[in-house]
């Protein structure tokens, strides 16, 4: 089961073979992505980098969270499941979503 991590704390020039140099020395990286804007290429501020296990993603956090990067430290967490919002979804299925109570 791969574990997903945010990496954030990015600045708008990074590029991802920066990242890919500072994270993939190791065997328990199974991707690594930048999220950029569409218009202007730049990054978000922010990416997310997928490893093996629950034991690779702690010793990655415990590693690289507050590592020094650029201007900044990246911020290294669990990923958080992704949410979507009603107002995003189709007729058929909003209606099939239940009210929250």
């Amino acid at each position: 089961m791969s574990i997903r991590l945010y990496v954030g704390n990015l600045p708008e020039a990074v590029v991802r073979q920066e990242l890919e140099d500072i994270f993939l020395p190791s065997d328990d990286i199974v991707s690594l992505k930048l999220i950029t804007d569409r218009k202007t290429g730049k990054c978000r501020g922010f990416g997310f980098l997928t490893v093996t296990t629950d034991e690779a993603a702690d010793q990655f956090i415990e590693k690289f969270n507050g590592h020094p990067f650029k201007e900044g430290s990246l911020r290294i967490e669990l990923a958080q499941p992704k949410t979507v919002k009603p107002e995003s979804l189709t007729p058929e299925v909003a209606s099939a979503t239940p009210a929250p109570t």
